[in-house]
Order: C-alpha cells, then structure tokens, then sequence
C-alpha cells in the first residue's frame, strides 16, 4: 500500500474456496501499521485481527486461507469484500498459492 486510505482499523473479508465448493473465510485488518488504541479509547474493529506481514522484498503478504481440491480442472475463486467505507491505493502484485 501506497499511501493508502481507508484501510485504518477497518475489517476486511477475505475468502478463498474452488467454484461450487466450500470456502474458507476470515476477516483481518490489512492496514499492517495500525495504532490499536488512540486517545485513549481501543478501536475495537481490528482489535485481535491478523495483520499483513513484511516479506523481505518489502511487499506485504497475508493468508487468505485453505481450499481442498482433488480435480486438475477447477477454477479457484479468492475475494477481498469491505463494503462500509471507500479505499484506494492498494495494488495487488500477484497471489501466490502454496501447498501445505
């Protein structure tokens, strides 16, 4: 995030699943410099969520979740959902998908 607004203690959805499957849903901050507390009073909206880490090439990395797929031709759906404020500045290099 460059610059980015709107992200500050603000809950975002992120879900990842194969198309007419079960998906894995969790909700995180993605503000990874987020001060949980100021003048005082917690802003309880992010208070306990995962929080993007710092890769060592500077880029910030964030679990989405898991999705169980048997088949070579399924169709893998991720989404990132907050509907209450207005952002922008976010730019989304590339999703890596790794096996456990």
């Amino acid at each position: 995030m460059i610059d980015a607004e709107g992200f500050q203690n603000c809950p975002i959805e992120l879900s990842v699943g194969v198309e007419g499957g079960q998906s894995s849903t969790k909700i995180v901050c993605l503000d990874p410099n987020v001060e949980v507390e100021v003048e005082g009073r917690q802003h309880h909206r992010a208070v306990g969520l995962q929080r993007p880490s710092v890769r060592s090439d500077g880029w910030l990395e964030i679990e989405m979740g898991e999705f169980n797929s048997g088949l070579e031709d399924e169709e893998v759906q991720m989404n990132v959902k907050e509907t209450n404020n207005w952002k922008r500045r976010l730019f989304l290099e590339g999703i890596e998908v790794r096996p456990k």
